[in-house]
């Protein structure tokens, strides 16, 4: 009898559980199938009427831009500086709520973006990728569309042809903006870069005639007229910084004596760089380590080491980032006159570093570590022509 209660009672639990299992499935089932709808529903407004709103935008007003730009590019062999220049040759007229942005007078990677009432997200394009693809945005995610721009048929223009629109271009944007030095930046680079020399030069005067008292076409006119065989710029540099001293100036100064193959007049220049506070440029941290690690690596280089040191000291006062080749170079410097033990600490402070960095400096380290005092250690410099020039 005992043994039947029990049994009473399992097959009773048993049913217990199953009946509740049963309330809890009907109870969920509609909130399952509710989130079941939605999903369907969600992928089918997204299938039928959301993305579809991008693609139709992109084929119906990007493409025809995106087409345009190509276009202008490929014949004046820059980028446009507004979508309005694409007006009315490349485009009839600029569609309302697209915009373009761009970090450089002629950008390397332009991109144009529609943000207006039709679409919620930011629909965007941009150029300069063999991979370019529009995208639409939202914040940290974002989605690829499958939309290509047509391909751009464009004009056979010689090499010759080609740069002549570019110098056109250039000049356009000059009269157009006259208080903009970016301009003739990109000009008198441009010039330089194809070897123009003389161009350059004229061109260079010119902007100092608009622009008296920066500092930018003065090292222009220096350089360029080093190129050509005349010292009569940097003379004039010489004299220009002498009446606005200041370190970035100097700096200046010194790179072109150096580039005139001056190393005495260079160094001069370079010491008195160092008696003078970092007040300019506005973007003085990078500018200054820049300029101020190329000074110090040029003084270790013609055995100044004095120099080095007072310039590589100056480095070290920017912020961290800044100045790892300080690091390096005052550690090439303690080992060149001996001092190992300044030598090995300053090797710690390179140690310190993320991987990537110290890496660039493994034979500096080792040769520390070994107290190598014959070797000489080379910057992983960026030249500073090619930082001094526009690029397109």
């Amino acid at each position: 009898m005992g043994n039947l209660s029990l049994e009473v009672i399992v097959t009773l639990m048993t049913t217990a559980k199953q009946l509740w299992l049963i309330i809890g499935i009907v109870i969920a089932a509609p909130f399952v199938l509710f989130l079941c709808l939605s999903i369907l529903i969600n992928v089918y407004i997204d299938a039928h009427f959301y993305w579809p709103g991008y693609t139709s935008l992109a084929k119906q007003e990007g493409n025809p831009i995106v087409e345009a730009m190509y276009k202008f590019k490929s014949e004046n062999g820059i980028w446009p500086q507004y979508l309005n220049d694409l007006v009315p040759k490349y485009l009839k007229e600029k569609p309302e709520h697209w915009q373009y942005t761009s970090t450089l007078t002629v950008p390397t990677f332009p991109l144009i973006y529609y943000r207006g009432p039709k679409v919620p997200l930011m629909l965007r394009f941009s150029f300069g990728n063999e991979d370019s693809n529009w995208v639409v945005s939202a914040r940290e995610h974002s989605r690829t569309l499958r939309v290509k721009p047509l391909s751009v048929e464009t004009q056979h223009l010689s090499p010759e042809e080609i740069n002549d629109n570019t110098v056109t271009e250039l000049h356009r944007r000059i009269e157009r903006e006259p208080n903009e030095i970016k301009h003739y930046k990109m000009l008198i680079s441009f010039l330089v870069k194809h070897e123009l020399v003389s161009n350059a030069i004229i061109e260079s005067k010119r902007c100092i005639a608009t622009f008296v008292n920066h500092w930018w076409p003065r090292v222009a006119l220096a350089v360029t007229s080093i190129k050509d065989g005349d010292r009569g710029g940097i003379a004039d540099l010489n004299e220009w910084v002498k009446a606005n001293p200041n370190c970035f100036n100097y700096y200046n100064l010194g790179y072109c004596w150096r580039i005139q193959n001056e190393p005495d007049l260079a160094l001069d220049a370079f010491r008195e760089a160092a008696k003078f506070e970092i007040t300019t440029p506005k973007d003085a941290p990078y500018v200054h380590a820049f300029y101020g690690k190329q000074a110090a690596y040029y003084a270790y280089c013609q055995q100044d080491y004095l120099l080095a040191t007072q310039l590589s000291n100056r480095i070290e006062e920017l912020p961290r980032y800044y100045n790892e080749e300080a690091y390096a170079i005052q550690a090439a410097v303690s080992l060149a006159m001996g001092d190992l033990k300044k030598a090995k600490n300053y090797a710690v402070r390179i140690v310190e570093l993320d991987d990537w960095r110290k890496s660039e400096y493994r034979g500096l380290l080792d040769a520390v570590m070994q107290s190598n005092q014959s070797f000489k250690f080379e910057l992983f410099e960026c030249e500073m022509e090619r930082e001094f020039w526009e690029e397109f």
